[in-house]
């Protein structure tokens, strides 16, 4: 389980009769931590009985096979989990943007404060590109000075004067 939360995992393929922690622990542990909870599982076993298909369910599996298996089968069947995956993924995306834009528009339509727009602004795209800080910086004809006009992390922050040479990276972006 340390192993999952540290890495970057797709799906698993979980065996359910291993040395313990069984199959079904692991399913528990992954189940109840919030970094796998969605991890998509397909729960393998060479038990016969249809109690542990019902059971796997009941835990949380999202498919099931028996072993012996074609390994066509279980191709076929991790490529539908992904896929199935990806589209869920999307459409949590769409449902932040929307949120996203229905914050902005809600901001947008009950003031006149510009500067309050930009805050709302910068500080949502800080959220949801996960930086600590997010700025919007005006800089004229290429100019040596760039004006800091609106700050994820300042409510109060206007027009602060920066020497753009401190800042290679905006630099790099006017370029």
């Amino acid at each position: 389980m340390a192993w999952l939360r540290q890495h970057e995992v797709k799906l698993a393929l979980l065996d359910l009769m291993m040395p313990p922690p069984d199959g079904y622990s692991v399913l528990r542990s992954i189940r109840g931590t919030e970094e796998t909870r969605e991890l998509p599982v397909i729960v393998l076993t060479a038990a016969d009985g249809d109690e542990e298909v019902t059971r796997a369910f009941e835990m949380g599996a999202d498919d099931f096979l028996r072993k012996p298996f074609k390994s066509a089968e279980l191709i076929a069947r991790i490529r539908s989990l992904l896929r199935l995956r990806e589209y869920v993924d999307m459409l949590a995306r769409r449902e932040r943007d929307a949120r996203v834009v229905l914050e902005l528009t809600q901001t947008l339509s009950s003031t006149l404060d510009f500067r309050e727009i930009l805050y709302t602004v910068v500080r949502r795209i800080a959220d949801v590109v996960k930086v600590e800080r997010c700025s919007i910086v005006l800089v004229k004809d290429e100019g040596r000075v760039g004006y800091v006009v609106a700050a994820s992390d300042d409510r109060e922050l206007r027009d602060l004067p920066i020497d753009l040479d401190n800042y290679p990276e905006i630099r790099r972006v006017l370029e």
